[in-house]
């Protein structure tokens, strides 16, 4: 996933991990935490989409430690589904 410290300062709070939010273990606890959005257009913003869009990723992608290796695997899978 994602590291906190290679973010810029200014993202650093904006994605959180649910298992942060729960004290109880979620079949979805290592997922990006989605804050509830009352109107359309808040679901434009970067932290709702990017963490609905993290949490559609495959665990295989998820469990990448470097970018290079997120990399290869991501080539991987769109070859595969062509």
């Amino acid at each position: 996933m994602f590291h906190v410290c290679d973010l810029p300062e200014v993202y650093r709070n904006y994605f959180t991990v649910n298992k942060s939010v729960h004290c109880y273990d979620t079949t979805q606890s290592n997922d990006l935490h989605i804050q509830y959005i009352k109107k359309s257009i808040g679901q434009r913003t970067v932290q709702y989409t990017g963490s609905t869009s993290w949490n559609c990723v495959s665990t295989v992608l998820k469990k990448c430690m470097s970018e290079n290796h997120l990399k290869v695997n991501l080539k991987c899978i769109c070859f595969q589904k062509w």
